[in-house]
This record gives C-alpha cells, sequence and structure tokens, in this order.
C-alpha cells in the first residue's frame, strides 16, 4: 500500500518539529524544510501528495512558492494547505489563494481536528487507505508492552514512534526524546545499539535481559528487551518489566546463603525451606516459560501484521498466514490446516487455502454449508467449535481421511463471520484454553486482513464504476470546491454548453451564469453549504458560443465525517429548455382556466350549502354506525353485565342527546319497572324510583313510549306523576321495550331537561340500543348456562372416574377384608396374609388415582410456573407422595411459545397417568433437552410394558390424544414398549422462529 506523503515548511523549528510528529505518528511519510528554497526543491525531488507552507517563510514567501509549485506541470495534482498563525488569515494569504492555495488552517489547531483537515486534503483513495492504516496503527498504540519505533537514518537510528504503554511507564516525557538519536541516547550504554544493528542487518528477532535506568523518570528497572525488524527501516524495541522476578531471584539467592550458614544445626528447617524453594524455581519456571509464549504469540501477530501491510493477493496473504501459524514451536498443532471464506451471497464457505491436506480433502471440503459439520457450525454460530476426534458432528468424509482432531476458529467481523480457521490436532488431544484463546487471537488478526483486502479492492471497483457511469451519462456531472470552483466536468459538458472538460476544471462557475440569476443562485449556494440536504435550481447558463440555455441543477454536499465541514460539491445538470417553454405555455392556459373558474365559483356556492347539510346527516350516521360497531365489541367481550348496560346506555344517552339515561329491569311480582342502571344529570332521584305506572302500561306490551311535554301528562289531582321529585332534567322522555326471548324484560329510557319532540329516525336507533341492551342480558344468561353446564359435566366425570377406578378398587378390597376375616376365623393364616399383601397392594394403587384425580382438580400451573415449573409440581404432588421414585432433567435453554408449552405438558401428563394407572410403575424420568434445532420430551418408566403391535390400529383414548397433540404442533410421537421391561414416551418438535410468547428454559 502506498503511503501518503507529506511536505512541511515551516521557519518556526519548535512548531515544524511538532507538525512532523504528529504527521509521523498518524503514519504518513513526513519530509521537512525551514524556508521556501529548500521546500521547492524537496517539492520538486520528492513530489509529495500535500504541502503545508507556512505563511510566514523568509526568504522566497509562501505565495511566491505555490507560484512556482504551480507553475510545474507535474507538480499540478499536488494539494497546498496554507498555515496561517493566528486565528485570523493574514493579508498574503488572500494573495496566495489565487496562486493555487486549496485551503488554510489557523494555526494552533487541536491534533484532532488538524489531522482530520490534513486527512481531508489528501486524494480519495488514500484516505480510504488511511483509514484501513488507522486500523493496524490503533492495534500497535494498545499493545499492553512498550513499543519504540527506530528507523535507520544513514549509520544511526532516530526515535520515531512509540505507543500508549511506553508513554504511561515514562510518565510521558517520552516525547522529549522524539528525533533523537540512539548513539547520543545510549552513549553510555554500546550494548544497546549493537543490539539494534544486529536485527536489523539480520532481519530477525533478537532478546536479552539488562539492568536500565530510564531517562525520563530516573527509575532503574530490569527490563527484558526484545528487537523486531520490520522492514524497510524500522527496529521495534519490545521492553518488559521483570525487575519483581530479579529482586526475587536476589532474595532466593540471600535465603540459599542463609541457609547454608544453618545448615548443621537445623536440618529439618532446611529441609522445608529446600521444598519452598523448589516451588519457587518451578514457579519461576512457569513465569518463564509463560514468558517465552507470550513472546512467541507477540511475533506471530507481528508477522500476521507485516504480511497484512504487504501489497500481493489475498490469496497470497492467507497462505503465508498459515505457515506462519503451524510453524509456531508451542502450538501441538499437525502441519495441516486451512482457512475458507465466506462468499457474497452467505449462504456457504469456500475453502480458499491449505497446507498438508490432499486432493480428496480440498474436493468434499470445497463448499461448506453454514450449520453443517464443523467448520459450518463455527461459522453459523461465530463460536469456536473443538473435536478431539472424529465424532457424530463431522458430516464429511473422504476417502484416506485419518484419525485426528481440530479447532475450527471463525473469522469473525463487525459484520458478523468471515470466514473460519482450521488446524489439525492429534486425535485424543485435550482442549486448552490457552491455545482457543491464542487462535482467536489470530483470527481477528485474519479478519483484519480480509477486510483491509477486500475494502481496497471494492474502493478500486467502485472508483471504476462511477468514473464508467459519470463518463457515460447525459447530464453533466461536475464537482466543485465549496467556493463553486470546477474540480472535475464530465463529457457530457461539450454537448450541454461547447466546452471541453479540461476548459471547465479550475474556472469559477459563477463566470457561466446568467446575472439576473446569480442572487438566486447565490442564496442556493448558501443553503446547500449550511444545511446537508440536497438542492435542486434552476436558472440559466452561457454556452460557449454566448447563447443562454436554461439549465436545472441538482447539488449535494460532501463534508467531513469527523468536523461537517463541507470538502466538495457534487452536482448533476440537465436542459429544461424545452420543459421551461412548455411551462410558460402551461402558463398561459392556467390564466384561461383561472377566468372559467371565477364564472364557476356563483354556482358551486349553491352546491356548498346543499353537500354541507348532507355532510351533517352522514357524520351523524357514521357517528351512529361506529358506536354500533363498538358495542359489538363490548359485547363479544368479558366485561360484567353491568358494565356493559353502562356501556349501552351513555351511548344511547350521547347520540340521541339526552340529559339522563336508564335502564330498567320489569319486577314480574309488582309489575314495576326498577332501574338498573342510570347516568345523568339527575341519576340520584330516578335511581330512587320505579318507572312511573302512568307510562309503563305500554312497555309491558312491548310498545315504545314518546312524551314530547311531559306537564301536559296529568291525573285528576293536577299532578305530574312524572315529574314528581326528578327536579327539572325530566320535561321530555322516550322510552322503549327490552324484548328477551319474547318477553318484556324491562326498558331503556332518556330523559331531557327541555320539552322536544321525537323523530321516526330517533326512535328506531333508541330500539336498536334497546335491541343491544336485551342482546346482553341474553347473553349473560347464556355463559352462566355455559357455566352450570361445565361444572355438571365436571362433576359426571369425577363420578365416572371414581367409580372406574377408587370405587371398584374400595369394593375388591371391602371383598378381600371379608374374605381374610372368614379365613383367619378358621386358622388359614397363609392364606390371610396373601389376602393382606393383595389388599395393601389395591390400597396403594387407589391412593396413587385418587391423588391423580385430586391433582387433576388444580388449576393448571403452566401460566405462572411454565411447563418445567408445571411438571416438577406434577411429579411432586403425584409421583413422589405416591412412592414413586420420580425424576426431571432439563438439560440446555431455550425459547417455546406459550401455546406448544401447553400441549407439551398434556402428552406428558397423558404418559405419566398410563405409567401410574396401568403400568404399575415403581420409577419414572421425564427429560426435555436438544438435538440440533429440535426439541425432545421423553418419559420413561419401568412399567409392566405392553406390546405395542397389539395397539397399531389406534390404541386407546390416551394414545390417541397424544398422537393428535403431537400432529398439531408438527412433532413426531414414538412410543417404544416391551411387555414386562417398562415403555418410552418420545416426542419431537421444531421450534418456530418467533419469539413472541416465548419462555427461558434453563436448568
Amino acid at each position: 500500500m502506498e503511503i501518503p506523503r507529506i511536505l512541511v515548511v515551516d521557519a518556526d523549528p519548535r512548531r515544524l518539529r511538532t507538525l512532523c510528529h504528529r504527521l509521523r505518528s498518524a503514519g504518513y511519510e513526513v519530509l521537512q524544510a525551514s524556508n521556501g528554497r529548500d521546500g521547492l526543491i524537496l517539492a520538486q525531488e520528492s513530489r509529495p501528495d500535500l504541502l503545508l507552507l507556512d505563511d510566514a517563510l523568509p526568504g522566497i514567501s509562501a505565495v511566491e512558492v505555490c507560484r512556482q509549485v504551480r507553475a510545474d506541470g507535474s507538480l499540478a495534482d499536488m494539494n497546498i494547505l496554507l498555515l496561517c498563525r493566528g486565528a485570523q488569515p493574514p493579508d498574503d494569504q488572500a494573495a496566495g489563494l489565487p496562486a493555487g492555495v486549496d485551503d488554510s488552517i489557523a494555526y494552533p489547531l487541536p491534533e484532532a481536528e488538524f489531522l482530520a483537515r490534513v486527512q481531508a486534503a489528501l486524494p480519495q483513495t488514500n484516505r480510504a487507505l488511511r483509514e484501513s492504516e488507522l486500523r493496524f496503527r490503533a492495534q500497535y498504540k494498545g499493545l499492553p508492552i512498550p513499543v519504540y519505533s527506530w528507523r535507520r537514518q544513514e549509520d544511526d537510528f532516530v526515535l520515531v514512534d512509540y505507543n500508549l504503554a511506553a508513554e504511561e511507564i515514562t510518565e510521558g516525557h517520552v516525547v522529549d526524546f522524539l528525533g533523537v538519536q540512539a548513539s547520543a541516547m545510549y552513549r553510555n550504554e554500546p550494548d544497546i545499539l549493537a543490539e539494534m544493528w544486529q536485527c536489523y542487518r539480520q532481519r530477525r528477532p533478537y532478546q536479552r535481559e539488562m539492568l536500565y535506568r530510564y531517562r525520563s523518570t530516573q527509575a532503574t528497572k530490569h527490563l527484558s528487551v526484545s528487537y523486531a525488524f520490520v522492514p524497510p527501516d524500522i527496529v521495534l524495541v519490545h521492553t518488559a518489566d521483570v525487575t519483581e522476578r530479579v529482586k526475587a531471584e536476589r532474595a532466593l539467592h540471600k535465603l540459599h546463603g542463609e541457609l547454608e550458614q544453618r545448615v548443621q544445626d537445623r536440618t529439618a528447617e532446611l529441609e522445608r525451606a529446600n521444598e519452598a524453594l523448589r516451588a519457587e524455581v518451578a514457579r519461576r519456571e512457569k513465569a518463564q516459560h509463560e514468558s517465552e509464549r507470550s513472546r512467541e504469540r507477540e511475533s506471530v501477530l507481528n508477522a500476521l501484521l507485516r504480511i497484512s501491510m504487504e501489497d500481493i493477493p489475498l490469496t497470497t496473504q492467507l497462505e503465508r498466514a498459515l505457515d506462519e501459524i503451524l510453524s509456531i514451536p508451542w502450538l501441538p498443532v499437525l502441519p495441516q490446516g486451512a482457512v475458507f471464506l465466506r462468499g457474497e451471497d452467505r449462504e456457504e464457505v469456500a475453502l480458499q487455502v491449505s497446507r498438508g491436506l490432499g486432493p480428496a480433502f480440498q474436493k468434499a471440503c470445497a463448499r461448506v454449508e453454514p450449520g453443517h459439520c464443523l467448520c459450518g457450525r463455527a461459522v453459523s454460530r461465530a463460536e469456536i467449535q473443538f473435536a478431539s476426534s472424529v465424532d457424530e458432528r463431522h458430516e464429511t468424509h473422504y476417502d484416506g481421511m485419518l484419525p485426528h482432531g481440530h479447532y475450527c476458529v471463525p473469522i469473525l467481523a463487525a459484520a458478523g463471520a468471515l470466514g473460519v480457521l482450521v488446524v489439525y490436532v492429534d486425535e485424543g488431544h485435550a482442549w486448552d484454553a490457552e491455545e482457543e484463546g491464542f487462535l482467536g487471537a489470530v483470527a481477528t488478526t485474519l479478519a483484519g486482513m480480509i477486510e483491509r483486502k477486500w475494502g481496497e479492492d471494492a474502493l478500486r471497483d467502485s472508483e471504476r464504476r462511477y468514473r464508467l457511469l459519470a463518463e457515460n451519462a447525459t447530464d453533466m456531472i461536475s464537482r466543485h470546491s465549496p467556493e463553486g470552483r470546477y474540480r472535475y466536468a464530465s463529457p457530457a459538458c461539450r454537448a450541454l454548453l461547447g466546452y471541453e472538460p479540461s476548459e471547465l476544471v479550475g474556472r469559477d462557475a459563477y463566470d457561466l451564469f446568467h446575472p439576473d440569476d446569480l442572487d438566486a443562485i447565490r442564496k442556493s449556494h448558501s443553503t446547500i453549504l449550511e444545511e446537508p440536504s440536497v438542492y435542486t435550481v434552476g436558472y440559466r447558463m452561457r454556452r460557449r458560443d454566448g447563447s443562454y440555455l436554461w439549465v436545472e441543477t441538482t447539488s449535494k454536499t460532501i463534508r467531513n465525517p469527523e468536523t461537517g465541514q463541507v470538502q466538495e460539491i457534487t452536482a448533476i445538470t440537465r436542459d429544461i429548455t424545452q420543459r421551461r417553454e412548455a411551462e410558460r405555455a402551461l402558463q398561459a392556459s392556467e390564466q384561461r382556466l383561472r377566468e372559467l373558474y371565477a364564472q364557476l365559483e356563483d354556482h358551486s356556492r349553491n352546491l356548498e350549502d346543499k353537500v354541507a347539510t348532507r355532510t351533517r346527516e352522514i357524520e351523524q350516521r357514521r357517528q351512529v354506525a361506529e358506536s354500533l360497531r363498538g358495542m359489538l365489541t363490548v359485547l363479544n367481550s368479558d366485561l360484567p353485565l353491568d358494565e356493559i348496560l353502562v356501556h349501552i346506555a351513555a351511548e344511547a344517552s350521547h347520540l340521541l342527546g339526552s340529559d339522563s339515561s336508564a335502564i330498567y329491569g320489569l319486577e314480574e311480582d309488582e309489575g314495576t319497572f326498577r332501574p338498573l342502571t342510570v347516568l345523568g344529570l339527575e341519576a340520584g332521584p330516578i335511581a330512587e324510583r320505579a318507572f312511573p305506572r302512568d307510562l309503563s302500561q305500554r312497555l309491558r306490551h312491548g310498545e315504545p313510549v314518546a312524551v314530547r311535554d311531559v306537564a301536559a301528562i296529568s291525573d285528576e289531582s293536577g299532578r305530574v306523576p312524572v315529574l314528581e321529585g326528578l327536579g327539572e332534567c325530566c320535561q321530555a322522555l322516550m322510552a322503549v321495550p327490552l324484548v328477551v326471548e319474547g318477553e318484556v324484560y324491562g326498558g331503556l329510557v332518556l330523559y331531557y331537561s327541555e320539552p322536544r319532540a321525537v323523530s321516526e329516525e330517533e326512535m328506531a336507533l333508541a330500539v336498536a340500543f334497546a335491541d343491544q341492551a336485551a342482546l346482553a342480558i341474553e347473553n349473560a344468561r347464556l355463559h352462566e348456562q355455559v357455566r352450570e353446564a361445565a361444572v355438571t359435566g365436571e362433576r359426571a366425570r369425577l363420578a365416572r372416574e371414581l367409580h372406574d377406578s377408587v370405587t371398584q378398587g374400595l369394593f375388591s378390597m371391602m371383598l378381600l377384608a371379608e374374605a381374610g376375616q372368614r379365613l383367619a376365623g378358621a386358622g388359614n393364616l397363609e392364606r390371610v396374609r396373601t389376602y393382606l399383601s393383595r389388599l395393601g397392594e389395591m390400597s396403594q394403587q387407589s391412593l396413587k388415582e385418587m391423588r391423580l384425580l385430586v391433582h387433576e382438580l388444580r388449576p393448571l400451573a403452566l401460566e405462572s410456573l411454565g411447563l418445567v415449573g408445571a411438571l416438577q409440581q406434577r411429579l411432586d404432588a403425584v409421583e413422589a407422595r405416591a412412592g414413586v421414585e420420580a425424576r426431571l432433567l432439563v438439560e440446555g435453554t431455550v425459547h417455546v411459545p406459550a401455546s406448544m408449552e401447553k400441549e407439551l405438558y398434556r402428552i406428558a401428563e397423558q404418559a405419566l397417568n398410563n405409567a401410574l394407572k396401568h403400568a404399575s410403575a415403581t420409577a419414572v424420568t421425564t427429560r426435555i433437552y436438544f438435538e440440533g434445532e429440535r426439541l425432545k420430551l421423553e418419559i420413561v418408566d419401568n412399567g409392566s410394558g405392553f406390546d405395542p403391535q397389539a395397539i397399531a390400529s389406534g390404541g386407546g383414548q390416551g394414545l390417541v390424544s397424544m398422537r393428535e397433540r403431537t400432529a398439531e404442533m408438527g412433532g413426531v410421537l414414538t412410543v417404544l414398549s416391551t411387555p414386562g421391561q417398562g415403555t418410552r414416551v418420545l416426542v419431537e418438535v421444531a421450534l418456530p422462529d418467533t419469539e413472541s410468547g416465548q419462555r427461558d428454559w434453563q436448568q
């Protein structure tokens, strides 16, 4: 990969050093100069991608440097950023911009913002590759041990970079040594410089321990120092603090000397001390072994990082990476391995590279579906799969396959599994957490390598596709600087404007706009820069021949993802001259239509009045229909009858505009209507009395009643019975009967505070509400009848169960007891003991069946306990108390819908009932486990068993019910039994994908 090259020209030595360090730490190749003359020479010799130019250079000014750079045709593509001292750019910057400055940076500036501005100024391809480089650099920065990067400079080395661990151990002072030569820093320690040269010349790692005093903190440490060469000219120095280990060694030597002096007098104590010494030596050896493994792991990971940085095909990178992994001394793997990658359709993984595996393997394992074999399982589950031998999970076999074990390690990225790394081990090799952890780190490094390579390939393909699209589009595609200058124009500009693309590049687009359209264009330009949106504007542009044409341009900004600053404006421009002419013709036509419209307005006003009246009528009918639909919903709900009647009374009062409403029930013995539900202003007085007798006669005959003005109704004494004690709420009323099963049950009455007439439509609506109330009452009666029938049916079932099981058993026990008494009187004690034994067995069986019936009467515990809890409760309440050894085994965790839980519980319950009632089992085991994607429920008992062939035609009702429930879940029921050897019932069902209504099972 080509690293971006940046030339920094700054007269301030301190700022020049700071800027160069920032850029080198970010991974750029940096050149530097302190004046304009040297800067021009370096620019012409090295041809950098970006020039950072101080605005106050001595000698040759920044403006002159820009002019000479732009005059050199070979440097035309180089971007120039002007470094301005202070918050405001100086006056000479304005003179420098026309000379070719692309942008300016006010300095000082925070490091993150400075790097973002530099990255934005680099070409797009380098920027994308740079982002990938930054990800690898983050790994370098995050290494847990201090690392220093020394670059060869002629006959010496110079410190150019360090990681966060190095900054922490030196308390931040390491920055003061950037750019310092190794010969100067290690003047009194020539061995260090010699070891760096040895690593550089031999191109291989080197390691030793030393006593070292940090110049930054003056702290003296015992260090384990490792040197590693990184092409082309970098030596990485890793340091690990082993001071504590050295101190322990010295303390051990001291203790050994003291023990030598006391060996004759305290032999026993010396023996104990020797034991402690041996333990300490073992600990040291283990620590040394772990340290060596750690260095080897770091070496392999560094090698993989170096391979990922090389510009070679991905297949070659994977082959070299696999060779590195298989050659690790401490990792007990065979010289066999492979790397599989996922295809674009993600439906399968394909073999990419392999080592030590023959053609038979490459043919059989060329492609693997996710979820199949160990490789496919590692990809689908995103988990490492280990096998110590060829077991049942190995679904793929081929000729010549030898016994083996292996690790299948998924190569994981943020978007999911990219593939799988497979390494082979000897058959019987035990799983090791350290091996798995290291292979996981290797797979993570491979994921970065693969993503980087795929990203580079995708970036190049995308650039080719989009350039081809732009070159062949009929609309002109262009790119502009934030100020509006052309940076690119597609070939369509020839047909549109008559210019060649090269003639437009660098030109200000405002030069081509019609003077009358400039204000509108400037306004749209400002909007585009301020708001991240797509903006379209129409205007006139001048062609090369001087003529103008109407165009329409759609523009969008490209912004820095970190700062949000506009970097570029993309635009698509098309010719709309014909459309504009059509629009003018359309405007003339619209004017004529307006005149015709004015003539029609007078006619429309008359129609609007009629439509408004009709609309009010339609709205009223719509409200009535919605109210009736709502009442149907309420009637079909489980609400109590009182709440349903309240809802009906409220809806009737609302739609018929009454002030109060009531639903009455007819009392047959008294012949009066008593209120059941009362709503409204005078609910209290209405609820205290029955419906007036002088108006209830017609209701009892099923006729509606409407009273326009109740003041006109009076008896011989001059009273108004309807209004007596009701205040002012009852000046008019409307009453309709409630007819239930052909008989008058009660009535719906609406009260009004003012006299009013009742229309036929209102009366029909009141009758509809009364019918709804009657239907609610009839439904309540039917529900009560259903509940009574259910209770009666359950009682009948219990009576049958008691008669068929417990009662028969008790009767048999009574006969045995009587026979036993007679035999005891006759002195036949042997037969008495036989009868008593049978009596005990029958009493035990009757007790089991009675407990089973008691358990069935309890509410089902599935809702609160779930399937596992309900089964455990059943086994504790029935089988355990009946003396049956009962076990419940649950393996794994799963989500199961509540409806499926109920069916599984009923099947298990029926199987347990059969074992208890018919098989006389003394032990039963219920097991729930999973194989693949299928749930399995198994009930095994040691009862008397039966012959499955004898019931092959269908079996008893219990078996039929179990088969039907299993079939409804789409599962398979298997019943295995042998007379005298017990029974095994197995249910297999596939779990649905949905997550709604599911419960966690875990043991």
